[in-house]
């Protein structure tokens, strides 16, 4: 059976888990550019600014905690062929010049280094935040771009629903909305729940990683109240807009803008906060239940018990 070829890197301060955490970053680094650039453009400085630079703030938010978590890595390995591949395929992607292709790359290399089994939590938690944000860019980039005349248009079949249980006929055609008042809406993917889903589950995610590295099963309850948050605001938002031009000037407004995205806010920090402080509860309850089961060295896979907290 052939054996994989192991060597030292000539940078061995540096690490193997610390190198991959840098090329992460330049990937995501890099896949983030152009929307700056495009927003700047758009924008200029402060308008690029207050909008997250193109991106939002979550997705440089989950760049900084993934660089935070990966560089608190304590187990490492050593290089191998199979990596040296991995890198040099990376290189190629990153090095097109395109969001989605540098996007795309960050997701590779991630799993990639999942399936590589590592031991410590704390860089396997950076290593799938990268992935989320890869995922989140490409989403922005190419996917929500080509799915928009569905998206929109589940949108305001939505909307249009929601305006019939408070009494208003509204006509649905695409993005469009036509409603009893002589309004016509059009949903645009800017104020689309889509749009807003993924900042939030990002958001979610790099919380829940930063003060929790590893998974639990009631995260995938956290991240569909997340989700269903997201949609409630944001349906609510277009829901007001379309009972008549006052109450439309006021949600579409920078007024209805800044409460929609701080109610967003809020309840993904309220999701957060429950994922967490149930999973503190639980950890308590094992560890009343008797000793701890053994443990691991710190940083590599949590022990079967945990003490309260």
């Amino acid at each position: 059976m052939s054996e994989s070829i192991a060597f030292t890197p000539s940078f061995p301060a540096l690490g193997r888990n610390r190198l991959m955490v840098a090329l992460l970053a330049i990937g995501t680094a890099n896949a983030l550019v152009r929307p700056a650039i495009e927003a700047i453009d758009e924008w200029g400085v402060v308008g690029a600014l207050s909008g997250g630079l193109g991106s939002g703030w979550p997705v440089y938010l989950g760049l900084l905690g993934a660089i935070v978590l990966g560089l608190r890595s304590t187990v490492e390995r050593a290089f191998d062929r199979w990596d040296a591949l991995a890198l040099l395929l990376y290189a190629v992607g990153v090095m097109v010049p395109s969001s989605g292709f540098s996007a795309i790359a960050i997701m590779a290399l991630g799993t990639w280094e999942l399936l590589r089994r590592p031991r410590d939590i704390h860089y396997r938690a950076g290593v799938i935040i990268f992935i989320a944000a890869g995922a989140r860019e490409l989403w922005v980039a190419t996917a929500m771009k080509m799915l928009s005349p569905w998206l929109l248009h589940i949108d305001a079949v939505l909307a249009r629903t929601t305006l019939g249980w408070l009494g208003h006929s509204a006509v649905v055609t695409g993005n469009l909305i036509e409603t009893d008042q002589g309004m016509v809406l059009a949903v645009l993917m800017s104020c689309s729940s889509f749009a807003n889903i993924s900042l939030a589950l990002l958001t979610w995610l790099v919380l829940t990683r930063w003060l929790r590295p590893h998974f639990e099963r009631r995260d995938l309850a956290a991240a569909l109240l997340v989700t269903l948050a997201v949609i409630i605001v944001n349906l609510t938002r277009l829901t007001i807009m379309g009972l008549g031009p006052v109450d439309y000037a006021l949600a579409h407004g920078p007024i209805g803008q800044t409460t929609t995205e701080l109610a967003i806010l809020i309840a993904t920090l309220a999701v957060t906060h429950w994922g967490l402080s149930n999973g503190s509860e639980a950890r308590a309850v094992g560890a009343d239940a008797g000793p701890a089961a053994g443990r691991k060295p710190d940083g590599q896979d949590r022990p079967l018990q945990h003490p309260p907290g």
